[in-house]
C-alpha cells in the first residue's frame, strides 16, 4: 500500500512513538536510524527520497494520526513549528500535557479524536460526561494561567484551510515558508 506524504507522516509518527494506545498491540517502537536502514533498501531512488522525507519530517511525539494530519498541514500552511506534547504547569502542578504549543504567541492547540469520549479503554471507567468535565477542568486551568486554547478535531485536522482559519482565528504564528512534499 501507498500512502501520500501526510498519512506516510501519521504512519510513521506512530511507529516511532514509544507510548501504547490503550487498545494497542505492537512491538517496542523503532528508531528512525532503523527505519533509515529499511528505506535504503527501497528499490528505486524515487522511493527512496519520498520515503526519505517522510522519515525527516516525522519525529514520533504524535499520539494520534490526526495530530500528525494537523502538524503536516500547519507546515504546509506556513505555521511556524509548534512544541509538540509539551507539559504545562500552574501553581497547583501538572494541568496537563498538551498536543501543541506555541510559546511566543501563548496559544495551545488540541486536536480531539472523539475515540476518548466514547470507547471504554480511554474512559477508564469514566462516563463520557466525566471525561468531558475532567476535560472542561483541564482547559481551563491551562488558560488560568494566560493561554488561549484552540481545538480542532477531524474535519477540520485533515483540511488545510479549515485548520488554517482555525489557528490563524486563535493567532497561532505563521511567519514560515510553506512546506510543499510534492
Amino acid at each position: 500500500m501507498r500512502y501520500d506524504f501526510p498519512w506516510g507522516v501519521a504512519v510513521m509518527d506512530r511507529l516511532l512513538n514509544d507510548a501504547r494506545l490503550p487498545a494497542e498491540r505492537r512491538a517496542n517502537p523503532v528508531s528512525k536510524d532503523d527505519v533509515a536502514a529499511h528505506i535504503e533498501t527501497l528499490p528505486t531512488a524515487r522511493a527512496r527520497r519520498r520515503a526519505g522525507r517522510v522519515l525527516d519530517f516525522a519525529d514520533g511525539l504524535a499520539m494520534l494520526p490526526g495530530e500528525s494530519l494537523s502538524r503536516v498541514h500547519m507546515a504546509a500552511c506556513g505555521f511556524d513549528a509548534p512544541v509538540l506534547q509539551h507539559e504545562v504547569y500552574d501553581s497547583a502542578g501538572l494541568a496537563g500535557t498538551v498536543d501543541f504549543y506555541w510559546k511566543d504567541a501563548g496559544v495551545v492547540g488540541e486536536f480531539d479524536g472523539l475515540t476518548k469520549y466514547l470507547k471504554p479503554e480511554y474512559l477508564k471507567g469514566r462516563t463520557p460526561s466525566q471525561v468531558v468535565i475532567d476535560e472542561k477542568i483541564r482547559e481551563d486551568r491551562i488558560r488560568s494561567i494566560g493561554l488561549r486554547v484552540v481545538r480542532w478535531i477531524w474535519p477540520t485536522a485533515v483540511s488545510p484551510d479549515a485548520l488554517q482559519r482555525c489557528l490563524r482565528a486563535a493567532g497561532a504564528p505563521q511567519n514560515r515558508k510553506p512546506l510543499v512534499w510534492r
